[in-house]
């Protein structure tokens, strides 16, 4: 969990992982005042202004799925090392080393 003042994120992990580190399971995220959040990566640089209507569009509708507009709830599946939302292919995961 991390908070900042009216900004809060909540995650959490049911991996597994398999000989070299490949993970496997679910991460469950939730943001509340994601739009917010994503006021600051605009005005920050971190998100390119020419994804900025596409990325709230997908994270309205992912919200109105999760039943709010102000929270976002999603499961992030992650399978033989590669994250998906959904059916939106997220990428690799990196691989987890246990020592």
């Amino acid at each position: 969990t991390a908070l900042w003042a009216d900004l809060g994120i909540n995650f959490s992990a049911q991996l597994q992982v398999a000989a070299g580190g490949v993970p496997s399971g679910t991460l469950d995220l939730q943001a509340r005042n994601w739009k917010r959040m994503l006021d600051l990566a605009s005005t920050g640089g971190t998100l390119p202004p020419q994804m900025r209507q596409q990325v709230e569009s997908i994270l309205n509708v992912l919200s109105g799925l999760s039943g709010g507009s102000e929270t976002l709830d999603v499961t992030i599946a992650v399978e033989n090392g590669q994250m998906r939302m959904g059916f939106i292919p997220l990428g690799s995961m990196p691989n987890i080393l246990l020592r």
